[in-house]
């Protein structure tokens, strides 16, 4: 929770009050991308959204891509002097779980080769969602998802539910607030 979703949650807050403040006479306004996996039709589990009374590694997951998400809309409408995104990358084929496997290991050498036969590169996805990032077209859709291939996609629809919205982003709050203390 504190590295995959806190994090961008504080970070976010804390640097989008200065954007926009020295944009001069561009139309364009600053953007903030947050990556992460958004789209999915999970609720959290808000009433233990640190997974503090009971550990699912799953569940635990779902809460911070709800949370990511989460943040991508409420702060499309908190902050209308700053542009921003969810982006849904899937999954790749990197040395990410070099770590978890052991760097030049046999796991590791399977693990990537089934994910490169499926999956996409990290440079493939570059490739396509570079454009994205920097297209006026997106100028208007504040509060977008896009996915994999750099293509809209659908928001997770129990966040279009405000009080649920507002219940996430709460907890995601209180969750800050006690971590910074």
């Amino acid at each position: 929770m504190a590295v995959s979703h806190l994090s961008r949650f504080v970070m976010v807050h804390a640097v989008t009050e200065r954007l926009g403040t020295t944009r001069g006479t561009s139309r364009l306004k600053h953007r903030v991308f947050i990556v992460g996996f958004p789209g999915q039709e999970r609720r959290a589990t808000v009433d233990d959204f640190n997974s503090e009374r009971a550990y699912d590694w799953n569940a635990a997951h779902h809460n911070t891509v709800v949370g990511n998400e989460a943040l991508v809309l409420d702060c499309a409408e908190r902050y209308p002097s700053v542009n921003f995104y969810g982006l849904n990358p899937g999954i790749m084929k990197s040395n990410i779980m070099g770590g978890v496997l052991g760097e030049g290991t046999l796991a590791l050498k399977l693990q990537q080769t089934i994910i490169g036969l499926l999956f996409q590169s990290v440079e493939q996805y570059a490739e396509k969602v570079l454009p994205l990032l920097v297209s006026p077209d997106i100028e208007v859709r504040s509060g977008a998802i896009f996915g994999r291939h750099g293509d809209p996609i659908h928001s997770n629809p129990a966040l279009s539910d405000k009080s649920y919205l507002v219940r996430v982003t709460q907890e995601s709050q209180k969750l800050a607030q006690r971590g910074l203390a």
